[in-house]
Parts: C-alpha cells; structure tokens; sequence
C-alpha cells in the first residue's frame, strides 16, 4: 500500500468514528433527558408532573437520530435498551396524575413512540 493510500485509509476511519461518537453521544443526551436526575421519566415516575421543556429537548434529539439513523441497517444497543421500555415506563406513571394530566401524558408518549419508530424502521 502507498503511503497515500494509508493517509486516506487512517482519514476515512477516523471520520466514521467521529460520526459513532457524535451519535453516541445524541444516545447518552437522550438518556440523560430521560433518566438523568431530572429526568423526563424520572419526574413522572416521582409524581413531579410533564416537564415540557424536556419533553421538546427530547423530540429533538430523537428527530436527529432518525435523520442520522435512516440509512442504517442496525442502532445503537444504547439506544435500543431505552426504547424498549419506553412505554411501560410512561403508562406506569399514569395512575399518579389526573385525567387531564393522563391525556397530555399519552399523547407525548405518542409523539415520542412515533418518533423512536422513525429511528428503528426502514420503510
């Protein structure tokens, strides 16, 4: 191999790994926003209400891994291990709020699973 070809090789990895980094970093902020000390479903397991604002942060973060992800054929296991429970999270909070808060509460689990789906699919 010359040594300009070893130059591109080392450069091409080294983005890619880049790209890996960035991504898993979008993973663990989106684990943060969801499970950090205060988190979104932390403040609802506690009974602390719907933090919109995280709530928002969180469409975000979900909306640049489906753009970044949609070409993939695999995700992140990080990111796998907390969509899988997302769901029985939410409607486990559900029976400490009202019914107004209830409604609010499902719909954004709605909009979020609809958001983790654009993440995992290919169609």
């Amino acid at each position: 191999m010359k040594d300009n070809q070893k130059v591109r090789f080392v450069t091409i990895n080294i983005k890619l790994n880049k790209k890996v980094q960035e991504t898993m970093d979008k993973v663990d902020i989106l684990i943060d926003l969801l499970l950090g000390d205060e988190g979104f479903l932390i403040k609802l397991r506690l009974g602390q209400g719907f933090d919109n604002s995280k709530f928002e942060k969180i469409k975000v973060v979900l909306k640049e891994l489906a753009l970044e992800w949609e070409k993939e054929s695999a995700i992140p296991k990080k990111a796998c291990d907390i969509f899988v429970d997302f769901s029985l999270a939410i409607e486990g909070t559900l029976n400490l709020y009202d019914e107004s808060t209830r409604y609010i509460i499902m719909k954004a689990e709605d909009d979020i699973m609809d958001l983790i789906r654009a993440c995992v699919c290919n169609y």
